[in-house]
């Protein structure tokens, strides 16, 4: 198996960067030292480590301990471009690249795997077979679990990766007409999040905005795929906007709050349910556009509600 060097890394950012051996060295060290230690016939200590890590604007060290679990390098580098190209959607990309790993070597076993059977997963789910994306979703799962089952209660350890993928499988099983299962797992997975996020002293802070946003993703799918929206859904868009609030964020908080208000409105709670439609309204348009806007309020609020309810009017192209 392909193993990972600080000198290879240090090697690929600065030639990614365009710097020259005689530049990143410069105050840092010699051009010898720095030579010797990307050909590994030195290893840098952890004071220059640091240093070249502030010079490529990239932390060497965690870089480096995620290469040595991706498998090496170069698995490493595919990896973060198969999860970018799921990031940006970019199906056909993610075909090539799918193609390209899935018999590589490094891609045979841990996250790597994991990620490869997720990426085909998504793949296959865009072609119409849920059913073939839930099995892979749940071999994905199982390459860091092996004994998780959808119907466990999550009372392991897992990663931010592994959550995104039991919402995946929930999506699918809802999609399967499986609509309870699959929301009996999103409701799992928002308990966790929420122990990880209010109770885990060893959650770092630069991973909690992952976990918000796969909580605020957890909590619209159940809203999405439940045949009534009712005041459990109701308490935990509470919790998460105002979780957000108090952290400064707004992720979907466009679409909870569009949520929360076709439940208010169920509930005969008009003035308050506008109030919120109104939020949303402001923030959509202005970070999207208001016919953006203006169809998502209806595919929203017309899953537990009725927009006609709402005094709201929509541009004529809206529709």
């Amino acid at each position: 198996m392909e193993k990972a060097s600080m000198g290879e890394l240090i090697r690929h950012y600065r030639k990614q960067r365009g710097i020259s051996q005689e530049r990143l060295a410069g105050e840092i060290c010699t051009r010898r030292q720095l030579l010797n230690i990307e050909n590994g016939k030195n290893v840098p200590s952890l004071e220059l480590v640091y240093r070249f890590s502030e010079s490529l604007n990239v932390d060497l060290l965690e870089t480096y301990n995620t290469a040595l679990k991706h498998n090496g390098l170069n698995t490493h580098l595919k990896y973060m471009e198969i999860d970018s190209a799921i990031r940006t959607k970019d199906d056909d990309l993610l075909e090539v690249l799918v193609h390209d790993c899935e018999h590589r070597e490094g891609f045979q076993s841990g996250e790597p795997l994991q990620m490869i059977l997720h990426a085909k997963s998504i793949l296959i789910a865009n072609a119409g077979d849920f059913c073939e994306a839930q099995n892979l979703t749940l071999r994905s799962i199982q390459v860091t679990h092996k004994d998780y089952l959808p119907s466990d209660n999550l009372t392991g350890s897992y990663s931010v990766a592994e959550i995104g993928l039991m919402i995946a499988y929930a999506i699918y099983t809802c999609l399967l007409n499986q609509r309870q299962d699959g929301i009996k797992i999103l409701d799992n997975v928002e308990k966790y999040i929420k122990s990880i996020i209010f109770n885990a002293a060893y959650i770092f802070e630069h991973q909690k905005p992952i976990w918000i946003n796969l909580w605020c993703v957890a909590i619209y799918n159940e809203f999405s795929f439940s045949t009534s929206a009712g005041n459990e859904i109701l308490m935990k868009i509470n919790d998460v906007v105002d979780y957000q609030k108090k952290n400064d964020r707004i992720y979907m908080l466009v679409e909870l709050l569009l949520c929360r208000a076709a439940i208010l409105m169920e509930n005969g709670e008009k003035q308050v349910a506008e109030a919120d439609y109104q939020r949303a309204k402001v923030l959509g348009e202005f970070y999207r556009s208001a016919n953006y806007f203006s169809k998502l309020a209806q595919k929203i609020i017309n899953l537990h509600s009725n927009i006609c309810k709402f005094d709201v009017s929509f541009p004529e192209d809206s529709f």
